[in-house]
């Protein structure tokens, strides 16, 4: 499933994936949608590592899902920027775990608790990396506007001007 050619329908199909999977303790065969939701957790980690910064939205994303694992996760106080240029898809590892852990035969205490955390704040991270990408892609789609509506080279020019002769450019068009 890791197709990064198009990101928003990647994190909108993880999303999908994450919500199944948290009622695999009481939905037959969810317990195959854990098991893929941690495959895909693994390929994502391991394209991170292997491909260093080129992919923000996946860096942003184990951020999120880190902070909903644990609100007191210290990496996510790091900076605000912590989603590029730091090594947190390292502390992700610890939610592959968990989720790779709900396949023992004799679960350890709590377990299946973990597991469905990991779940949710998987689910939770690919609504936030959804709003960003969106975000970004509006972004994009707008064309830039020029402040007060003056062409770029009115407000340089309006910049060197003397105060009172500024004062004097303007004036106040009143509608009757």
């Amino acid at each position: 499933m890791l197709d990064i050619s198009n990101l928003q329908s990647y994190f909108r199909e993880l999303r999908k994936l994450s919500e199944d999977a948290q009622q695999f303790p009481w939905k037959p065969g969810a317990g195959s949608d854990v098991t893929e939701l941690a495959d895909e957790l693994r390929c994502m980690l391991e394209f991170l590592e292997k491909s260093g910064h080129k992919e923000a939205a996946f860096e942003y994303f184990c951020r999120e899902m880190l902070a909903e694992c644990s609100p007191d996760n210290a990496a996510y106080y790091v900076s605000p920027l912590c989603s590029q240029g730091s090594s947190i898809r390292k502390h992700a590892w610890f939610a592959y775990s968990a989720l790779r852990a709900v396949e023992l035969a004799h679960k350890p205490i709590g377990v299946t608790q973990a597991a469905l955390t990991v779940c949710a704040a998987l689910g939770v991270a690919c609504k936030k990396t959804l709003a960003m990408l969106n975000a970004k892609s509006a972004e994009k789609a707008l064309p830039p506007s020029p402040a007060f509506g003056l062409p770029a080279i009115g407000i340089s020019l309006i910049s060197k001007m003397r105060p009172e002769d500024r004062r004097a450019g303007f004036y106040v068009v009143s509608g009757s």
